[in-house]
C-alpha cells in the first residue's frame, strides 16, 4: 500500500483594520495644554525711511510719508535716544562734554552722521528746548533719508536754499541759513528774525550740516 502524504495549506493572516478617526487615542483630560505661540511685537519705528527736521520736533515718516511719530526736542534725553536708536537700528557712542566760559557741560549721543545734544544748564540759564539735534550726512542708520521742509539734505549746495528762503549767502565766507521758523516764542528783539526756534544749515565745516533748534531772533537755542 502506498502511503499518500497531505499538505494542507496555512491560512492567510488577517489584516488589522485601520483605525478610525474615532478610535484614535486622545491627549485625555489631563493632557498638558499645548503651548500657543506669542505673537511678535513690531515697532512702528521700524518703518520710519525718512526724518523731516523741524523747528521744534523731528517728523519719522514711513515710505508714504505719513507721519509715525513727531519727536519732540523737548522729550527726555532717554527717551529722545531710545526713538532715534529705534530709526537708526544702532546704539550711540556717548561722550561727556565738560562746557566752558560759555557753555554749559553737555552728554553727546553719536551716531554715524548724527549728533544729539544735551546741555546740563549752569545757573539762571536755560535753554528754549531740552535738546539740541544734528545731522551731517543724507542718508543715516540703513537708509534713512534726512531733510528740511523744503527738501534740501546735508551736504548740499546751501546757496541754493539761501535764495529759496532769500537770506545772504556769501560764496568767500562761512554762512547760516534758516530753513524753517515756528511759531514765536517771545517778544521779538531782532529786525529779522523772530523769537522763535528754527530749522539752521551751517557750512561751517566746508560740508553743509542741518541742526535745530536754534533761535535766530536771539542767537541760541
Amino acid at each position: 500500500m502506498c502511503a499518500i502524504a497531505l499538505t494542507g495549506c496555512a491560512a492567510a493572516p488577517i489584516p488589522t483594520p485601520p483605525r478610525s478617526p474615532s478610535s484614535a487615542p486622545s491627549d485625555g483630560p489631563h493632557a498638558a495644554p499645548r503651548a500657543t505661540p506669542e505673537p511678535q511685537t513690531v515697532d512702528p519705528l521700524a518703518a520710519v525711511t525718512s526724518i523731516v527736521v523741524r523747528p521744534e520736533n523731528l517728523d519719522l515718516n514711513d515710505a508714504d510719508g505719513t507721519t509715525i511719530q513727531e519727536l519732540s526736542y523737548d522729550a527726555d534725553a532717554a527717551e529722545f535716544v531710545a526713538a532715534l536708536s529705534g530709526v537708526l537700528h544702532a546704539t550711540p557712542a556717548v561722550a561727556e562734554k565738560p562746557g566752558g566760559i560759555e557753555w554749559s557741560p553737555s552728554t553727546e549721543y553719536v551716531w554715524p552722521g548724527v549728533t544729539l545734544r544735551d546741555d546740563h544748564e549752569r545757573g539762571d540759564y536755560q535753554q528754549d528746548m531740552n535738546l539740541e539735534v544734528e545731522f551731517s550726512l543724507p542718508m543715516v542708520g540703513l537708509g534713512v533719508s534726512v531733510a528740511t521742509i523744503q527738501g534740501f539734505q546735508p551736504g548740499a549746495d546751501l546757496e541754493w536754499l539761501a535764495r529759496w528762503m532769500d537770506e545772504p549767502f556769501s560764496a568767500e565766507n562761512f554762512n547760516v541759513v534758516q530753513a524753517e521758523h515756528g511759531p514765536e516764542i517771545g517778544p521779538r528783539t531782532h529786525d529779522t528774525y523772530a523769537n522763535a526756534n528754527s530749522v539752521a544749515v551751517r557750512d561751517f565745516t566746508g560740508s553743509t550740516v542741518i541742526y535745530a533748534p536754534w533761535n535766530f531772533g536771539i542767537g541760541h537755542v
